[in-house]
């Protein structure tokens, strides 16, 4: 059975600023793309957990999603070719170019959509923030 905080990340109940068209002043990027790589960074590494690379206004674009636990309780998978909307905050992490992904959706037919961090931070951190029920 899904917890309320598991129906409110996957359903988008979560409170969710949304982002600019294809990116504003504040580093928030809105846009589509096709997954050419997922890749897992161990833990560890600066960002531990699933990346996609995909194609973002002509260049290769590393998206970090979460950590692959995370992703897995939700039903998320990922797999090169597939179509994704991303709505998240460009930063550099170690001098690299990186999307930290706010929220992802995944899917043609049965679409899913994963909210994965806010402005304060990223939701598995928390069991349950103010806000987030």
């Amino acid at each position: 059975m899904m917890t309320a905080r598991a129906a409110a990340l996957l359903c988008g109940v979560a409170a969710f600023a949304p982002a600019g068209q294809a990116g504003d002043a504040a580093g928030l990027m809105d846009f589509y793309a096709t997954v050419t790589a997922v890749r897992e960074a161990p833990a560890g590494s600066a960002l531990p957990g699933l990346h996609l690379e995909a194609r973002v206004n002509g260049r290769t674009t590393d998206i970090y999603l979460a950590p692959v636990n995370f992703l897995e309780e939700y039903g998320m998978t990922f797999q090169k070719g597939d179509d994704v909307h991303i709505v998240g905050e460009r930063t550099k992490v170690n001098g690299t170019d990186v999307v930290l992904a706010r929220q992802v959706a995944v899917g043609a037919a049965n679409r899913k959509t994963l909210y994965l961090r806010d402005e304060n931070g990223p939701f598995w951190t928390e069991e349950i923030r103010p806000g987030h029920r």
